[in-house]
């Protein structure tokens, strides 16, 4: 009878379930201390303890997972496997969410005043005086010519 490798459970500990792109997740993980795993397969869903995508990952110990969508959860385990292709029990099973992207907020503009055709320039040091469609600084007055 064949042996069943006893694979630690692995420690998905997430060592990094972070973005590394706006729609990736990188995982991490502490390989088991055997000497018989041979590689890694994730598993990946949308629902705790159901997977829809199982990636074979080869013998590493870190992954990034691409094309997910911002805002979703997303549910993680690592099964090791042996030179046979035998499955290890899953690891601990991890989420990680792709956050969605923001809008940077832009101030509106600050409203022409009649007779100009243009913001005021100098509303940042308190706002400026509206003269013959141009802008003055604030203190300076217009020239009067008599």
């Amino acid at each position: 009878m064949p042996r069943v490798v006893p694979f630690v459970v692995l420690l998905l500990s997430l060592l990094a379930c972070r973005p590394a792109f706006a729609d990736d997740l990188k995982l991490a993980w502490d390989p088991p201390t055997d000497a018989v795993t041979d590689g890694y397969v994730m598993f990946v869903g949308n629902a705790p303890g159901v997977y829809s995508r199982q990636l074979r990952i080869g013998k590493v110990t870190s992954h990034t997972v691409g094309g997910l969508t911002p805002g979703v959860t997303y549910y993680f385990v690592i099964r090791a496997y042996d030179a046979e292709g035998r499955l290890s029990g899953p690891s601990n099973e991890v989420t990680g969410r792709v956050a969605p992207a923001t809008v940077p907020v832009v101030p509106p503009p600050t409203p022409a005043v009649e007779g100009c055709t243009t913001p005021d320039p100098f509303v940042v040091l308190g706002g400026g005086t509206c003269r013959d469609g141009g802008w003055l600084p604030p203190g300076m007055l217009p020239r009067r010519f008599h």
